[in-house]
């Protein structure tokens, strides 16, 4: 059942209305996304991260919806970095619909790669900025995390392109990719019958590459776009025959 006019329907048990999950993987758009659909879901949309601070963090999640399952109740998305095992998911009572957008699996490491080198309060900073792409993704654990399949890992909690296929008859996804993410939007409006209140902004963009040597000027970025690649053959054959838009239904 639809929301209208970005209120609660009246004198509806919580229950019975769906919980959105967004699920922001980096680079693909997600901080103009999480923007946007705070506000589309306003008064009704936390962050992640926000949660995790007032739970006492991260790790306490699931230990606070295991004695107080019914917390979050009151909210109908939960954006943020996060993935589909996360307790949130795992452990509503209410029905999910899944939320993400993905991006071209070997540029959006690329531009990632980019992003940290060109961001002093990025935690990755300092320890990237003395390594070329290939080294990083070699080398680097926390960013090699974010090169393997790692899309499709946290959208389907799976690195296999046929299984997240099958997966999307099982589960209510709505995914668009990084290309048309004003499609993507227009999606979560007709699922959840709220409007967005204002122009989808663009956040985070690319840094002008002044004083640091993109991946793709390096002279190893052959060899580690070969690696990427390989690293990520599973979501590249998911990617690739990947429509704008994807909403599913449960069937089960």
């Amino acid at each position: 059942m639809p929301i209208t006019e970005n209120r609660m329907p009246r004198g509806l048990p919580l229950q019975v209305l769906p919980m959105f999950f967004f699920i922001h993987l980096p680079k693909t758009g997600g901080s103009s996304l999480n923007a946007a659909l705070a506000r589309m879901f306003s008064p009704f949309a936390e962050f992640h991260q926000t949660i995790a601070k007032n739970a006492g963090g991260d790790s306490k999640i699931q230990d606070l919806l295991s004695h107080n399952p019914d917390f979050y109740d009151d909210l109908l998305v939960v954006v943020g970095h996060y993935s589909f095992r996360h307790p949130l998911v795992q452990m509503t009572r209410r029905r999910r619909v899944i939320l993400s957008v993905l991006r071209e699996p070997v540029s959006r490491i690329v531009s990632l790669y980019d992003y940290i080198r060109h961001r002093p309060d990025h935690p990755l900073h300092v320890e990237l900025s003395g390594m070329s792409f290939l080294e990083a993704i070699r080398g680097h654990e926390a960013f090699r995390s974010n090169c393997n399949n790692t899309q499709l890992r946290s959208v389907f909690g799976t690195p296999e392109a046929e299984t997240a296929r099958r997966l999307l008859r099982r589960r209510n996804y709505v995914l668009g990719r990084f290309d048309h993410l004003e499609r993507f939007l227009g999606a979560v409006e007709a699922i959840s019958g709220l409007k967005r209140t204002a122009p989808l902004e663009h956040r985070n963009p690319r840094p002008p590459h002044i004083g640091v040597q993109p991946a793709i000027e390096q002279p190893d970025y052959t060899q580690a776009f070969e690696e990427v690649s390989a690293r990520n053959a599973e979501e590249i054959a998911f990617f690739s025959t990947m429509p704008p838009l994807i909403v599913t239904t449960a069937s089960t």
